[in-house]
């Protein structure tokens, strides 16, 4: 026989704010993680950034060096800076 034990595990005696809660909660942690990923995603550097004293012509002198630009590549982007340069002194 049933003997009425424990009938609001099964039935709607809290099942509505139980089911508000945890809907509540997994959203909170969803935000929780987007939002933990976008801070750490851009989060500056805590090193100052060497490049941000250089010249142009040093930028790429060293870009050269590190083998991430040709010869030729090298050599064109030299011109092009150092008439640049050069035209915009008086």
């Amino acid at each position: 026989m049933y003997d009425g034990c424990c009938d609001w595990m099964w039935g709607w005696g809290g099942g509505w704010w139980m089911m508000v809660f945890w809907i509540l909660f997994w959203v909170a942690i969803i935000v929780l993680v987007i939002y933990l990923i976008r801070q750490l995603g851009s989060r500056p550097s805590t090193h100052p950034s060497r490049n941000a004293s250089l010249s142009p012509l040093e930028v790429l002198q060293l870009r050269y060096a590190r083998g991430e630009i040709s010869t030729e590549e090298y050599e064109e982007r030299r011109r092009l800076l150092e008439r640049d340069l050069g035209a915009g002194t008086p």
